[in-house]
């Protein structure tokens, strides 16, 4: 790595030490008591490497954060499509549990009327009308417990949602 510039986009401007740095510094020689000039180049030598090693995972690591950053993100669209869905079903299942009560209690008042229509005129009616009567009480009856049988199969239905939504 020979790149000042990629140095200094991964490091920032405040490293003033690269590898090239290191790898073509000269030193004056001294005359007496001066350092080892192979001594020196080693050492150089190592410190450029260790640098360039260091700059390697540096970058690396940046790579891998940009990578963790995208993941994170899709993970919260999917989050916020997942509570989106929740919420549109949850309203679903209290719309189709309001329309069956309506539809329940609609039911429920056209059989008390039909009740009290033909108790009005049961005293009147021969065997087989007040066989029809019962047998018309017997299905209203039926109406009604399928109704709240449906009532509760969605009550029970957004309750699950709601609990694997919550996990």
């Amino acid at each position: 790595m020979r790149d000042h510039k990629v140095v200094s986009q991964l490091l920032g401007s405040e490293i003033a030490v690269n590898p090239s740095d290191v790898y073509s510094k000269q030193f004056r020689r001294a005359l007496f008591g001066g350092y080892q000039t192979m001594d020196v180049d080693e050492y150089l030598r190592r410190l450029a490497d260790i640098i360039e090693s260091q700059i390697n995972k540096i970058r690396e690591l940046k790579e891998e954060q940009e990578s963790l950053k995208a993941q994170m993100e899709e993970y919260r669209q999917m989050e916020t499509t997942l509570r989106n869905a929740l919420i549109t079903s949850q309203r679903l299942g209290e719309d189709l549990i309001d329309a069956a009560r309506r539809e329940a209690d609609s039911l429920r008042e056209a059989g008390h009327a039909e009740h009290e229509r033909l108790m009005a005129r049961a005293g009147k009616l021969p065997e087989e009308l007040q066989d029809e009567i019962r047998r018309l009480k017997d299905q209203r009856n039926r109406l009604r417990d399928d109704l709240l049988s449906v009532i509760e199969a969605h009550r029970a239905l957004i309750d699950r949602q709601t609990k694997e939504a919550s996990e």
